[in-house]
């Protein structure tokens, strides 16, 4: 119960005084800018437009229902010449009129209609590839605004840090001015550069503000100067696998679209069947030398193949070949590359953990350094400006070690960002 009331209390206190702090993660910040992106509803659309097509090829096998009617005029008409005793044969009237109800029936189509809906299915898939390799953009560029706003608060920490050091050393050199121990020239370099410092830390605001407000905008976030960005911790290992690049993936959807195309052509080449029926009233009927107008009706089966088409087939499925063939070589480009790409990005890891380690050696030499310089110049043995260089050193030594351990990070990422695991 304590502990509750504890806690309340923190968080009272914490909205009093108007310290909450927003905390977020590239991760967070990564799914918000993909699901805030427009580019995300053109998933439901594709969706949507392909259950359209495929509702319709699923009507290819319903019969079809067509009323048609007709009348015409004949300069010549059917009729027997021959005299027959005791049969009068009429000749019919040159006018005829019909009316009939047409239905059609496909029964069996080669396979045609269920290849479509798989090659429908691809082409949908192929699209959603396309359309998740913008998002992967997307992704991309909210991991450089992040990391773009860590590094600049981390300059503004180091340079604060280096500010808070001179502003401890002009306070005693203040007191030397007043007991005459030091001039008030060595005061103002210091001073002088206490603005200076003032000034870049600043810039570095507007910095962090501006990639902020991008960042805002990718995301539908408002984050402020306050914000937390925690520090990503990728884990990496190589590996040259490039199964899971978006780009990869759509080559290998497109090799299969090229298949399906191959049994469609194959398919068109099966005999079709199609029964039919026809009923209708008209002048004339089915008797074609009656003068009356009567009712009728047909029932039957169509079978249609096409036995030959001057090996258009064979060049098509030639054609189709050749386009697998370029495929399957941009695909053994895409691996050499991707190979050639990670093993570079993959050393660069390595480049950076050295960096890092020599910068821990050089910002202990330069915090001696600034010590010794501090102590001289308390004696007079040095000028302010000698040790605001000394200090300006150790600040750069320690901005390097920041800026390296980010690299680092940056670097992870850049490597599974390559890999397609961003």
């Amino acid at each position: 119960m304590k502990t509750l009331l504890l806690a309340t209390g923190m968080l009272i206190s914490c909205f009093a005084t108007g310290q909450i702090t927003k905390h977020t993660t590239l991760e967070e910040c990564q799914e918000n800018a993909t699901a805030n992106y427009p580019l995300q509803n053109k998933f439901g659309l594709l969706s949507e437009a392909t259950e359209l097509e495929l509702e319709k090829l699923g009507k290819t096998y319903l019969p079809k229902l067509n009323l048609n009617g007709q009348a015409t005029y004949q300069s010549e008409v059917t009729k027997v010449s021959i005299e027959i005793p005791n049969m009068d044969i009429p000749q019919p009237a040159k006018d005829q009129y019909k009316v009939s109800l047409d239905l059609n029936q496909m029964i069996y189509d080669g396979g045609l209609t269920a290849t479509q809906k798989d090659l429908r299915e691809y082409e949908l898939s192929i699209e959603n590839k396309k359309v998740e390799g913008r998002l992967y953009n997307v992704k991309q560029k909210v991991t450089d605004l992040y990391f773009n706003i860590l590094l600049l608060k981390k300059n503004k920490e180091v340079l604060e840090l280096s500010k808070e050091t001179i502003e401890a050393k002009k306070k005693n050199l203040e007191a030397g001015v007043r007991h005459g121990a030091v001039l008030e020239k060595d005061l103002n370099v210091l001073r002088a550069e206490l603005l200076k410092q003032e000034q870049n830390i600043l810039e570095l605001e507007n910095g962090i503000s501006t990639n902020l407000a991008v960042l805002s905008e990718f995301t539908g976030e408002e984050y402020d100067l306050k914000t937390t960005f925690m520090l990503p911790q990728p884990k990496v290992a190589y590996d040259a696998d490039p199964s899971g690049r978006i780009d990869y993936q759509l080559l290998g959807l497109q090799q299969n679209r090229l298949m399906l195309n191959k049994e469609l052509i194959n398919e068109g080449r099966r005999p079709k069947l199609i029964g039919f029926a026809q009923a209708g009233y008209g002048r004339p009927g089915l008797d074609m030398l009656s003068d009356e107008f009567s009712s009728f009706y047909i029932l039957g089966a169509k079978l249609s193949w096409n036995l030959w088409n001057w090996q258009e087939k064979e060049l098509d499925l030639k054609m189709i070949d050749v386009q697998q063939n370029f495929i399957e070589n941009q695909k053994e480009v895409f691996e050499k590359n991707l190979t050639i790409e990670l093993k570079r990005a993959f050393r660069e890891l390595d480049k950076y953990e050295k960096l890092i380690r020599t910068d821990d050696e050089i910002i202990r030499l330069r915090e001696e350094i600034r010590q010794t310089a501090s102590a001289q110049l308390n004696n007079g043995a040095i000028t302010s400006s000698e040790y605001i260089s000394e200090v300006n050193a150790e600040t750069e030594a320690k901005l390097n070690k920041e800026v390296h351990k980010l690299q680092l990070i940056r670097a992870k990422y850049d490597y599974l960002s390559k890999k397609g695991d961003l």
